[in-house]
């Protein structure tokens, strides 16, 4: 049974984060606007450059996870992936609120990840590992990118052999 596949990650809104320091610099424009309060050069200076802060930390920000995600596919669309299969050991799951790092390893090949994608790989957002589920055999494939093991696909075996 698929527990993870590589197509059905969702992007993260977290580089939109950005945008709202530019919508709030806009919110602020538009009230003082309608309340005709007139704005110091100090305060104009400041308001630019949030706004052109916030909108070249997204752009950089998404370019970078643009290419990150490019690499990832680039190593899945030509087969440079590679395959393990056993037992999950040394599951230490996230912390309160699926907030941190996770990681465990299969057949002496560590996966390390956080709550937030940056490659598109697996961030076990939907809980389909758990410290409960580590006498389960799995097999996993997973790319190396920037000396990073990146999940790409989870499947467990069923009792008879069969995936």
């Amino acid at each position: 049974m698929i527990l993870f596949q590589l197509e059905d990650e969702q992007i993260s809104l977290v580089p939109l984060l950005p945008l709202l320091f530019l919508a709030l610099v806009l919110v602020i424009r538009l009230l003082a606007k309608l309340s005709n309060h007139v704005f110091t050069t100090s305060q104009i200076k400041l308001s630019n450059l949030v706004a052109v802060a916030s909108i070249l930390f997204t752009i950089i920000w998404f370019s970078s996870i643009s290419y990150n995600r490019y690499r990832l596919w680039s190593k899945v669309k030509n087969n440079e992936f590679h395959i393990v299969e056993g037992e999950i050991s040394d599951f230490q799951e996230m912390g309160e609120g699926g907030q941190g790092i996770e990681s465990f390893i299969v057949d002496s090949v560590r996966f390390t990840y956080m709550h937030v994608s940056s490659y598109g790989e697996f961030v076990n957002s939907d809980r389909v590992l758990t410290s409960g589920k580590t006498q389960e055999r799995i097999v996993v494939h997973y790319a190396k990118v920037d000396r990073k093991n990146l999940i790409v696909k989870i499947e467990t075996i069923q009792n008879n052999g069969n995936e």
